[in-house]
């Protein structure tokens, strides 16, 4: 489903008055889902093309990831690859299963793709692991979804996918807002409500140059 996402960084507030900000927001937002730990492995070329992409600001752009829920970091259950395509402001998904992985110690990224070749065919490689803890939210009419990140932690990856070592930590909060397509004419203005500075915020590209330089 094609649909708008508008990002905000909320700077100079708590998480407890950008949860009141939503909460008492004119849509009605109501908690859609309980909080929980999101986790993504970005994939990208080798040049960082992906990344560059996104730097340049192109209006039509790729990013791929495999993602989870929950704590654990040691064995990773229920893996989805994601492939994001952006075309112009309007943004799609897709998705695919994977089997489960114990990342570090003899994991090899290579064999993993080998069994799964059709990831293989874009000559991808891992390159960061971005980890944050998400609270969702619903509007009244049920077609606006608020989402808010926080405890964001960028992990240098390798091709074992060694999560045992420190993380860099960025305090930032951000709020996205995801409508419809169809929902854009009529419904627009209501995003001006919210008094944050709205931003081409990417936590991928944070990511590499918080890790990399």
């Amino acid at each position: 489903m094609l649909r708008y996402e508008r990002k905000y960084r909320a700077e100079e507030v708590t998480l407890t008055e950008v949860l009141q900000m939503v909460r008492m927001h004119r849509a009605g937002f109501r908690k859609a889902f309980p909080d929980r730990f999101i986790n993504s492995i970005y994939l990208d070329t080798y040049e960082l093309d992906y990344y560059n992409d996104n730097i340049a600001g192109l209006s039509d752009r790729v990013k791929q990831r495999i993602r989870w829920y929950g704590e654990r970091l040691d064995n990773i259950l229920n893996p989805v690859m994601e492939i994001k395509i952006k075309e112009n402001e309007l943004g799609y998904k897709r998705y695919a299963e994977l089997p489960a992985f114990k990342p570090g110690g003899n994991f090899s990224y290579e064999k993993y793709m080998k069994q799964h070749l059709w990831l293989a065919t874009n000559n991808i490689v891992p390159t960061v692991m971005i980890r944050y803890m998400r609270s969702y939210f619903v509007s009244f009419d049920k077609k606006v979804r608020v989402t808010v990140d926080r405890n964001l932690a960028y992990y240098p990856v390798d091709k074992k996918l060694n999560f045992n070592i420190q993380p860099y930590t960025d305090p930032t909060i951000i709020v996205e807002l995801k409508y419809p397509a169809d929902y854009y004419k009529n419904h627009d203005s209501f995003t001006q409500d919210f008094p944050f500075r709205m931003t081409r915020n990417s936590k991928y590209v944070q990511a590499i140059m918080t890790c990399y330089g």
